[in-house]
């Protein structure tokens, strides 16, 4: 994901707009943004005065929880050798939701352990 523009760069489009230094595709062109963006950035300024980036809207809410996390832990302490597929079916029969093998994996990357492979 890219990061918003800078207060900076909305400043300027939106006073070169406002100067009346050209259109929309004018103003776009000459500071390589889009047209949508200024277009935005323009409402945002008359409806509130405001250039500023909305914050961010947070995301995918993590599939295993904390709680979970702790127990995933343990769980590979004590079976070292366990592998993905037990953990994901173990997980299921805990919680009673399917996670694919890949958030597992990522799961146990996030605890920092390693599987054991015999």
């Amino acid at each position: 994901m890219t990061r918003p523009a800078s207060e900076d760069l909305r400043k300027r489009v939106v006073e070169s707009y406002l100067a009346g230094e050209g259109t929309y595709g004018d103003v776009a062109a000459r500071f390589c943004v889009g047209t949508a963006s200024v277009s935005r950035w323009l409402r945002a300024y008359r409806q509130t005065g405001n250039i500023r980036p909305k914050p961010h809207g947070g995301g995918m809410p993590p599939k295993i929880d904390a709680e979970c996390m702790q127990w995933l832990a343990q769980l590979v302490e004590k079976q070292p050798d366990i592998t993905l597929a037990e953990l994901a079916s173990s997980y299921e029969s805990r919680t009673q939701k399917t996670v694919a093998l890949s958030i597992m994996c990522r799961a146990m990357k996030k605890l920092g352990l390693v599987r054991k492979k015999r």
